[in-house]
């Protein structure tokens, strides 16, 4: 069960996890949101949740092709938001 929580059509989970679209638009024409669209929808997902997991994360980035550079830059700008991305075995 996942209930809507913004207008990016993030939804969470009842596990704490984030499903995020990957996509802008709906059926032929919809194509993958850029890498600024989905930083923008991992911001609010972790200020509405107070938690960020690297497998959403992960996950949502699956079908961008991120170069090394590109994931170094990802993973400073998290840091530049106060934005910590935790693992499942954080909670235990």
């Amino acid at each position: 069960m996942t209930k809507k929580q913004t207008k990016q059509e993030v939804t969470a989970e009842n596990n704490g996890h984030v499903k995020f679209n990957v996509y802008n638009g709906k059926g032929k024409s919809k194509e993958l949101k850029t890498l600024e669209e989905l930083k923008e929808d991992f911001k609010k997902a972790f200020e509405q949740n107070g938690v960020l997991y690297q497998e959403d994360v992960l996950d949502a980035l699956d079908r961008i092709e991120l170069d090394d550079m590109d994931n170094e830059e990802l993973y400073d700008w998290f840091s530049s938001q106060g934005i910590d991305l935790s693992e499942d075995d954080d909670l235990d």
